[in-house]
């Protein structure tokens, strides 16, 4: 209610967009309750001080994302290492339906039998 008792009392305005990297981040205006109170003079003041509080609104947005995508990173990156883990620490049999053959996939060796599929860690080249 006090704001908007503030806000009646107005006669003067002056706003000035917040603009970084092409993209309006907000407004920085100014009220009085004098009528014609802003000059010239406070326009180029609040021109001016804008410049950096748009910079600083930027920097605070991109300090946020940057700790999101960190986190996020973070969380993918225990979770490979768990799956390498696992990987690394097990062994699986797989049946395929194909011919007999030895093959090397990334650090596992495949060897193949008529019947399955063996995937030990590899024991050296």
């Amino acid at each position: 209610m006090a704001l908007t008792q503030g806000l009646r009392q107005l006669r003067s305005w002056l706003c000035v967009p917040l603009m970084a990297s092409r993209q309006t981040l907000g407004l920085l205006s100014l009220g009085h309750p004098v009528p014609d109170s802003f000059t010239q003079e406070h326009l180029r003041l609040t021109k001016s001080v804008a410049i950096p509080a748009a910079a600083a609104i930027q920097n605070a947005r991109l300090y946020e994302c940057a700790n999101i995508y960190g986190a996020e990173f973070e969380k993918w990156t225990l979770d490979l290492q768990k799956a390498e883990s696992a990987l690394n620490s097990s062994r699986a049999i797989v049946l395929p339906d194909c011919a007999p053959k030895t093959s090397c996939i990334s650090s596992f060796r495949v060897q193949e039998s008529a019947a399955c599929v063996q995937i030990n860690p590899e024991q050296g080249h």
